[in-house]
């Protein structure tokens, strides 16, 4: 893929252009986590001891800090709405506002079609040969999905962006929320769980997994449409697992499980906007609030015992379990909890 700088820096140059903000400021991610994973400590706490700690001045109260910080978040996404709806009336101004819902779908396709070209065309002003080296790594993805054959890490984003276009989705704007939900889903479990983002089957990559796929949704822009969000999601999610084909059948089931729960949660927490009675926008959920719900629900997920061994819980099991049946419980966890395997 072209280098993620130069990429994103040609989608900064031509966004305000778009009704477009794929909030990629993200100065206050480590302060963010830092105060989930205070919170996720104190809710740990007894009742008791949680009110002895905050009284003598050991712990602070985090929760209200984390609320004004979201209220915060919030208002400024409400205000980048209100600038996305002054971009699209001033682009259309022969259309009202029932108008301009009722061909929501249309201009959603003009801004998506408009913005590939600009970004790409920036790119490629300043690095011709880096666009040529990315349409290769494509076809070769493409070739690679037809024949199911193996793709390493290096392919497997371009694998996932090829099965997203050959799906309808924008390629730039499938690029950038891939880039930008990837990044900050890493760097996120790293601040919480302090070990490299690759550990797998833990409660890292329930954690990983789940944000991935909110983010997904959330850096996916579409003017109006929820479900349009959460398909892209599913659909790059799901091809990162087929184009990884060595990924044992259980941490495959955990993988799909924790994705579908990210997904679950920002569906949950997004709704629409109106303008002047036109349901024209998305009233998106502050980052900030994702990963605290989802931390909330990796922090109680249903753990899955794999292997025995001489420590409580995997003493309790009579032999070693096959990666069949570890898939076969995690299939049959409730969908909206996440789901952590012990090895």
């Amino acid at each position: 893929m072209p280098d993620n700088n130069n990429f994103i820096n040609g989608v900064i140059d031509i966004q305000d252009q778009f009704p477009y903000d794929f909030e990629i400021s993200n100065t206050r991610q480590k302060e963010i986590d830092d105060l989930i994973l205070e919170l996720s400590y104190q809710n740990s706490l007894p009742e008791e001891i949680k009110e002895i700690f905050l009284k003598r001045g050991i712990i602070q109260e985090v929760d209200e800090i984390l609320m004004k910080i979201e209220l915060l978040e919030e208002a400024e996404l409400e205000r980048k709405e209100k600038k996305k709806w002054e971009i699209i009336k001033k682009d259309f101004p022969t259309l009202n506002e029932s108008q301009i819902e009722e061909n929501k779908d249309l201009i959603d396709l003009y801004y998506s079609q408009n913005f590939d070209f600009e970004v790409m065309k920036k790119i490629a002003d300043n690095d011709s040969d880096e666009i040529k080296y990315e349409s290769k790594k494509i076809v070769k993805a493409q070739k690679a999905i037809d024949s199911k054959a193996y793709i390493d890490d290096v392919f497997q984003p371009a694998c996932a962006l090829a099965k997203s276009v050959g799906n309808g989705f924008s390629y730039t704007l499938s690029l950038a929320s891939l880039i930008l939900a990837s990044d900050r889903s890493k760097t996120s479990s790293r601040n919480f769980f302090g070990s490299k983002y690759g550990s797998g089957d833990s409660r890292e990559d329930a954690y990983r997994h789940a944000l991935w796929n909110a983010l997904l949704a959330q850096h996916y822009v579409s003017l109006s449409s929820i479900k349009r969000r959460l398909r892209f999601a599913k659909t790059i999610a799901d091809a990162r697992e087929t184009c990884a084909s060595n990924n044992p059948i259980d941490s495959e089931a955990m993988d799909y499980h924790n994705n579908q729960v990210g997904r679950d949660v920002w569906g949950s927490m997004t709704g629409h906007r109106k303008f002047l009675g036109a349901t024209i926008g998305l009233k998106l959920p502050s980052i900030s609030s994702l990963k605290r719900v989802i931390a909330d629900k990796v922090n109680n997920a249903c753990y899955v015992v794999k292997n025995k061994m001489d420590r409580f819980p995997e003493n309790k099991l009579v032999r070693n379990r096959e990666r069949g049946e570890v898939r076969a419980l995690i299939n049959n966890v409730d969908k909206y909890t996440a789901v952590d395997t012990i090895p």
